[in-house]
């Protein structure tokens, strides 16, 4: 059976070290924040597999990367970066498929694809640099506020 990734701090932020890899199938669960203050989060090496959902409910910045980042609940208070493809992700035991992403300043680097709707809040700029919604691939609408 496929386990979950469930990585929390209160005292720091979570840095990758070059050279290694995250293979996560399950759900992916980031935290770094000590109910005052969020820290940052990076785990944004290029062979990362994050075949799971990746969800994070406290960081200052974010920068994840990998061959595939499925994104379900992401809210950091700083900027966030994806250097991966991103599948917006879908859960059947939820009624609201949305994927909703929220921050300051968002920045898309690869693809970005799903059948659920992506719903961004971004106090900054949102930036994609590549294309977003393959209607073939069944693509749904694109909000943002």
């Amino acid at each position: 059976a496929l386990g979950s990734l469930n990585i929390s701090t209160t005292a720091g932020g979570i840095t990758q070290a070059l050279g290694t890899r995250v293979d996560a199938r399950g759900v992916t669960s980031l935290s770094a924040t000590d109910g005052t203050s969020d820290f940052d989060i990076t785990l944004d090496n290029a062979n990362n597999n994050f075949a799971g959902m990746i969800q994070v409910d406290h960081a200052a910045s974010l920068a994840l990367g990998g061959t595939l980042l499925t994104l379900k609940n992401i809210t950091t208070s700083g900027t966030q970066t994806y250097n991966g493809p991103v599948m917006l992700a879908a859960r059947a035991s939820v009624a609201n498929n949305d994927v909703v992403i929220s921050g300051h300043g968002i920045t898309f680097n690869q693809e970005v694809n799903g059948a659920n709707r992506l719903m961004l809040t971004d106090a900054g700029d949102t930036v994609f640099t590549k294309s977003v919604g393959d209607l073939t691939l069944g693509a749904a609408p694109l909000h943002w506020s």
